[in-house]
C-alpha cells in the first residue's frame, strides 16, 4: 500500500532529480544547430517546412511552440535545443519514477500497511537517484538531450508509455483503469509521428499486462504473451500506420478521378468518415442497447482502419476482415467482450488521432514550402515518404547476399562465324540474348500534368490504363495518373540465403576489413537464367569466360556462370564483429565503462572511438599501451571518459538480484530484458547495417541504455543485500564463537 508519506517522498526526490537533469542539459545546451540532421529539425520547427521522409509532425509542431519564444532569429536554435533538454530531463524522472516503483514492489510486502522503515527509503529512493543521474549522465543520452533532434522527444515517449504501464499495475484492479492502457495507445500514436522507436516497448507492456492480469503464468504462458505482442508490433507497424494511408488513396482515386473534384478531397472526407465511424463505434459500445450494432460498428470501424490490410494487394486484407466477421458474428452464444472491444476499439481510435498529425505534411508540402522534401503534397507521394522508399529496402530474413546480381530471362540467340576448319566447315559461336527479370508490383499514381503522358519503362501499362489516363487528361481539372508499376528487380535465387549480413555489393571490400570473405568450392553455386518463351530454367551463360570448342557439334560455347554465396558463418561472423559488437556493444560500453575519444571510427582503429575502461590491464590489452596516445585522442580529447566498469558492474549486481528475488523478481527480469533487448539487438538485427557508417550511430539505441539504467538503480538494492548477508555472516559467526 502506498502511503500518503511515501508518495510524498517519491514525488519530491523525483523532482529534485529533474531538476538536476534539467539544469545540467540547459547548461550544456548546444549553442546553435549541431552536425548532421539537426539544422533540417531545426528549419522544420522554425517555417514548418517539410524535411526527410518519413517525416516528424508531432517535433515540427512541439519544435514550433519553443521556437515562438526565441527573442530573434538567431535563439530559434536554442529554443529548440532548450525543448530537447527539458523533454530529456522529463525522461529522467520518469525513469526515476519506474526504478523507485519496480525496487518498492522487490523491498515492501504488498500486504503492508505501516509506514517503511528509514533503510527502505534509503534503498528505494537511492536506487532511483543512483540509475537516474547514471543515465542522465551518460554519453549517448547527454549528446542526443542539447541538440534539436528528434531522439530526445523519442526517448521521452519511450518512458512515458513505460512509466504509465507501471502506473496501470498498480490501478489495475479499480474500475476505470484501462484509461492507462488508452492513454498508452495514444502516446505510441504520438510517438509514431516522431520516431517508431516507441512501438519496440510493446513487448515489454504487453507482459507486465499479463503478470499482473494472470497470477499462474509460466514460460509457455510468457512465451504465448510475447507472440501477442509482436503480433500487436505487427498490426500498428505494417497494418494501422500503413493502412491509414492505404485506405485513404482508394477514396482519393473515388473522388478526383471519379466525382472529379480536386486534389486531397477524397482523403479529407475519409478522414471525417472514419472519425464518425470511430465515433459511432465507441457510442455503441458505451450504451451496450444492441449487440448487433455493436459488432457491425466495431467491424466498419476496423475495416475502415486499413489496419487489416497488410502489403500492397487487398485479399488478404478481405480475408482477415471476413475472419473478424466469423468471430464477432458466429459465437455459439458466448457473450460479446465488450470491454476488450472497448480497449481495442479506444485503442485505434487515439493511435488514428495521434497519426492523423501527418495531414500537417500533406498541408505544408501543398503550401510549396521552401524545403519540401519529396513533395508529399497528396496521399500517394505521402505513402511512398512514409514508407521511406527511397532509401531502398535492405535484405533481412532471407534475400540476396554480396555476390547477387539481376535475374537474367533468356530472349534470343544469335549466331555468327569465326573462322573455318580446313575441311571448310564453318566454327560457329552463339551468344545467347538475356534481359533483367523484372517483376511488375504495386500501381504507381502521381498528379496529373497537362500534355504529359506517362510511360511505362518495362511496358506494364495495360492500353485500357493508357486510355484511361488520356480521358482524365482530356477532362481537365484536377486529375491522377496511373503513371507506372513498381518494378521489382528479381535476383539470383541461387545466392540468396538465410539471415543475409552481408549483402550490399557498394562496401565488397569494405565487408573484407570484419571478416574472412575466402571463397571455397563448398559456396561456388551454378547460375540459372529463365527461358523466355517456356519459363523453364536453363544455365545462365557466362560472357566473360573463355570459351571453348564443343567438338560434337564443332560451335564455339561459353561456360556456365557461377556465383559466390557468403556461408552462414561468413555473415554471422560479419554480424558479431561489426554490427552487434563494433555497432552496439561498443556503444553499449561507451556508456557504462568509458570512452577513449569523440573520433569516428569506420574501420577497427584502435586509436579512434573505442570503449575503454580506465583500468590499464583491461585496455592495454585490448587497444595497446593507452599512455602513449596524443593528448589530443587520450586525456584531453572532450568526447574521453573513464568510469572504471563502475556503472556496467553496478548494473550486472542489479540484473542478478531482480532475476533471483522471487517469482515477482524474475517477471520484472523478463521485462525490462525485453525492453532492453527490443530496443538494442532488435534494432541491430532489423537496420542490419552494412560497414562504414558515416557517422556513430548510439543515438538509435538509447532505450536499450535507458533499461540498463532501471538495472544499475537495483545495484543499489542488491549492493545492499550483499553488504547485509555479509553482515549477517559476521554477527553468526561471532555468536558461534
Amino acid at each position: 500500500m502506498l502511503t500518503k508519506r511515501y508518495k510524498l517522498i517519491n514525488n519530491i526526490t523525483g523532482w529534485v532529480v529533474f531538476v538536476i537533469a534539467l539544469v545540467t542539459y540547459w547548461l550544456t545546451l548546444e549553442p546553435t544547430a549541431s552536425y548532421w540532421d539537426c539544422g533540417e529539425f531545426i528549419i522544420q520547427a522554425d517555417k514548418l517546412e517539410v524535411g526527410h521522409p518519413p517525416g516528424n509532425p508531432i517535433f515540427m509542431l512541439t519544435a514550433r511552440f519553443f521556437a515562438n519564444f526565441a527573442p530573434n532569429s538567431q535563439m530559434i536554435s536554442v529554443m529548440v535545443n532548450a525543448m530537447s533538454g527539458l523533454l530529456s530531463a522529463l525522461t529522467i524522472l520518469l525513469l526515476f519514477w519506474t526504478i523507485t516503483h519496480l525496487v518498492r514492489r522487490l523491498v515492501v510486502s504488498d500486504k503492508r500497511k505501516s509506514e517503511l522503515s528509514l533503510s527502505r527509503y534509503l534503498i528505494i529512493m537511492g536506487s532511483g537517484v543512483v540509475g537516474a543521474l547514471a543515465y542522465c549522465w551518460s554519453d549517448t543520452f547527454w549528446f542526443s538531450a542539447v541538440e534539436g533532434e528528434v531522439y530526445a522527444f523519442s526517448s521521452f515517449c519511450t518512458a512515458l508509455v513505460f512509466w504509465l504501464i507501471l502506473k496501470w499495475e498498480n490501478r489495475a484492479d479499480e474500475p476505470h483503469s484501462d484509461k492507462y492502457l488508452i492513454l498508452i495507445a495514444y502516446v505510441i500514436g504520438i510517438s509514431v509521428a516522431v520516431h517508431l522507436l516507441n512501438l519496440l516497448c510493446i513487448p515489454a507492456i504487453v507482459l507486465i499486462f499479463a503478470y499482473r492480469k494472470y497470477k499462474n503464468m509460466d514460460l509457455v504462458k510468457s512465451l504465448i504473451a510475447l507472440v501477442i505482442s509482436f503480433v500487436i508490433i505487427a498490426l500498428v507497424l505494417f497494418g494501422l500506420v500503413p493502412g491509414f494511408i492505404k485506405m485513404a488513396q482508394r477514396f482519393e482515386l473515388l473522388f478526383v478521378n471519379g466525382f472529379h473534384m480536386s486534389f486531397n478531397s477524397g482523403a479529407l472526407f475519409y478522414a471525417i468518415l472514419t472519425a464518425c465511424v470511430f465515433i459511432w463505434a465507441l457510442f455503441e459500445l458505451w450504451r451496450q442497447k444492441s449487440a448487433t450494432l455493436i459488432k457491425v460498428s466495431f467491424l466498419v470501424a476496423v475495416t475502415l482502419s486499413g489496419m487489416l490490410f497488410f502489403g500492397n494487394g487487398w485479399w488478404f486484407g478481405w480475408l482477415l476482415t471476413a475472419a473478424l466477421a466469423a468471430w464477432l458474428f458466429i459465437r455459439a452464444g458466448r457473450p460479446l467482450p465488450v470491454r476488450a472491444l472497448s480497449l481495442v476499439m479506444w485503442s485505434i481510435a487515439v493511435i488514428f488521432v495521434g497519426y492523423s498529425s501527418y495531414a500537417l505534411i500533406l498541408i505544408r508540402s501543398s503550401a510549396d514550402t521552401p524545403m519540401n522534401q519529396n513533395s508529399p503534397d497528396n496521399v500517394f507521394d505521402l505513402a511512398a515518404y512514409l514508407n521511406r522508399e527511397q532509401y531502398g529496402e535492405n535484405p533481412l530474413i532471407y534475400g540476396e547476399t554480396l555476390y547477387s546480381s539481376p535475374q537474367k530471362k533468356l530472349v534470343g540467340v544469335t549466331t555468327d562465324t569465326v573462322t573455318y576448319r580446313e575441311d571448310g566447315s564453318p566454327v560457329i559461336v552463339n551468344y545467347p540474348y538475356y534481359q533483367q527479370v523484372v517483376e511488375k508490383g504495386k500501381p504507381l499514381y502521381a498528379k496529373g500534368v497537362k500534355d504529359a503522358e506517362p510511360k511505362s519503362e518495362y511496358g506494364f501499362l495495360s492500353t485500357a490504363e493508357q486510355a484511361s489516363n488520356a480521358a482524365n487528361a482530356m477532362r481537365g481539372g484536377d486529375y491522377y495518373v496511373k503513371r507506372d508499376y513498381k518494378s521489382e528487380i528479381k535476383m539470383n535465387p541461387e545466392l540468396n540465403m538465410l539471415f543475409p549480413r552481408i549483402y550490399s555489393r557498394m562496401h565488397r571490400d569494405a565487408y573484407k576489413q570484419w571478416v574472412n570473405l575466402d571463397t571455397t568450392s563448398s559456396n561456388l553455386k551454378e547460375i540459372y537464367a529463365v527461358d523466355a518463351t517456356t519459363g523453364e530454367k536453363i544455365p545462365e551463360t557466362d560472357l566473360q569466360g573463355e570459351p571453348f570448342i564443343n567438338q560434337m557439334t564443332g560451335t564455339v560455347n561459353y561456360p556456365q556462370k557461377y556465383g559466390y554465396r557468403p556461408t552462414f558463418w561468413q555473415n554471422f561472423s560479419y554480424f558479431y564483429n561489426y554490427q552487434l559488437v563494433h555497432m552496439y556493444m561498443r556503444y553499449f560500453m561507451w556508456n557504462f565503462a568509458g570512452r577513449q575519444n569523440d573520433v569516428l571510427n569506420q574501420k577497427g582503429e584502435l586509436d579512434a572511438g573505442n570503449w575503454i575502461s580506465g583500468i590499464p590491464f583491461i585496455d592495454n590489452a585490448r587497444l595497446g599501451d593507452q599512455s602513449l596516445l596524443p593528448d589530443d585522442l587520450g586525456k584531453n580529447n572532450q568526447g574521453h571518459n573513464v568510469y572504471f566498469m563502475l556503472p556496467l558492474i553496478l548494473g550486472l549486481l542489479g540484473l542478478i538480484w531482480q532475476a533471483f528475488k522471487g517469482k515477482r523478481g524474475i517477471e520484472q527480469f523478463w521485462v525490462v530484458f525485453f525492453l532492453f533487448f527490443m530496443t538494442g539487438i532488435a534494432i541491430v538485427l532489423y537496420l542490419n547495417q552494412p560497414p562504414n557508417q558515416p557517422r556513430e550511430r548510439d543515438y538509435a539505441f538509447a532505450g536499450s541504455f535507458y533499461a540498463y539504467a532501471i538495472w544499475i538503480g537495483m545495484g543499489v538494492a542488491g549492493l545492499w543485500s550483499v553488504i547485509r548477508f555479509f553482515i549477517g555472516s559476521r554477527k553468526r559467526a561471532s555468536a558461534s564463537v
